[in-house]
């Protein structure tokens, strides 16, 4: 379990020396990198009196990598959790993870289908694990250098004992295609292309498969 350490203000400025900024927002930076290639993401407290106070996003982001490598999906190893006083901040530090997003690889016109076959493949997976990635889009999916998948911005993410129901695959479609940064090459792609390529992929007995083609059939009638 990572608890967070406390970062004064001096650490906090010589931590982030020379660093990039990845990641910008309006009320401010969210990820930077540092020279060491380390990348420094922050969360901030939306509300005092909520239950991110008491279990920051920052813990929950490294209890989610250790779960995720746990259950066989790669994805960002955290190496220090901690909270800083003077920017009124938690935050996580982990080494960048090698590869590039499918967003990048992407294009908004013409998708590749390969990649699209296994994106949908690697959903699949993620599934039938009862992993539910509320924050699963384009950028937050890595191809990484020996040719597999991974994730990155892990903090919203939902651990079942068991496969995914019909329903919640239904919902995690739609968050897939409504992304309004990282939805384009879905959309150009197409929903009924994505569903066939992950119901292809899917190994379920016939009524199962029977049902779960209804429920994602009735979320695609918004993008088809």
């Amino acid at each position: 379990m990572f608890f967070p350490e406390l970062v004064g203000k001096r650490q906090w400025n010589e931590l982030i020396h020379n660093a990039s900024i990845l990641q910008q927002e309006i009320r401010g930076i969210k990820v930077y990198l540092l020279p060491s290639q380390d990348v420094v993401k922050l969360f901030r407290i939306k509300r005092i009196f909520s239950w991110s106070f008491v279990y920051p996003y920052s813990m929950r982001f490294a209890r989610n990598g250790k779960r995720l490598r746990a259950r066989g999906i790669p994805t960002v190893q955290v190496e220090r959790v901690f909270y800083c006083h003077s920017i009124r901040r938690h935050g996580v530090i982990y080494k960048l993870m090698p590869g590039q997003s499918l967003h990048d690889l992407l294009s908004n016109e013409t998708p590749d289908p390969q990649l699209m076959t296994e994106l949908a493949g690697f959903m699949l997976r993620l599934h039938a694990k009862g992993i539910y990635f509320r924050s699963l889009h384009l950028g937050n999916v890595i191809k990484m250098p020996d040719g597999g998948l991974g994730l990155i911005d892990i903090a919203d993410i939902r651990f079942r004992p068991w496969p995914l129901t019909s329903n919640e695959r239904a919902r995690n479609f739609r968050h897939l295609f409504r992304s309004a940064d990282y939805s384009q090459p879905m959309l150009a792609y197409g929903y009924r292309n994505f569903m066939r390529d992950y119901l292809q992929a899917a190994d379920m007995p016939p009524g199962q498969l029977e049902k779960l083609t209804r429920a994602l059939t009735q979320q695609g009638q918004n993008w088809v």
